[in-house]
């Protein structure tokens, strides 16, 4: 098994690092051939050995943070007298990156998570209203905001 790409999927949104990724990698399977000149027993072992590495990865998930692991197709790598290489590749999409903030007890994926993850926790809100209409000033400009408070909100959220 060695890895063989990952391709990368714009970010979810523009205010957020949070990426979809499918990582690939391939399986080789080598099987000698200097005693089957015609390949038809180099054939079958490749059907037999295909059928036991789908049924070892199809559908697993590799961790949490992956989808199942889904067949991408295969090849034949190299061929000669002695050897053939057949290469079959995978694939499993994960997302980098927390969509609904960072869980409890988790390790930051993206420096943005990283930043937020360092700031104190939200313990209270200060909200000051600028109301439009209808208590806006008539003397100001109009439609809009006046400029002054007309009414201050504190709340504890902790």
């Amino acid at each position: 098994m060695m890895p063989a790409d990952d391709e990368a999927r714009p970010p979810i949104a523009q205010n957020l690092a949070v990426q979809e990724v499918i990582d690939r990698f391939t399986v080789v399977l080598m099987m000698a051939t200097a005693s089957n000149e015609r390949g038809d027993a180099t054939a079958d072992a490749l059907h037999d050995l295909r059928a036991e590495v789908w049924r070892s990865l199809l559908g697993w998930r590799p961790g949490d943070e992956y989808e199942p692991i889904e067949y991408e197709g295969g090849e034949i790598i190299d061929m000669n007298r002695a050897v053939t290489y057949y290469g079959m590749t995978f694939s499993a999409e994960l997302t980098v990156g927390h969509s609904n903030g960072l869980p409890a007890d988790t390790l930051p994926q993206t420096w943005q998570e990283y930043e937020l993850a360092q700031l104190p926790p939200l313990r209270r809100l200060n909200i000051s209203v600028d109301v439009i209409d209808p208590i806006a000033d008539p003397n100001l400009q109009k439609p809009g905001p006046d400029g002054r408070t007309e009414f201050k909100l504190q709340e504890d959220v902790s």
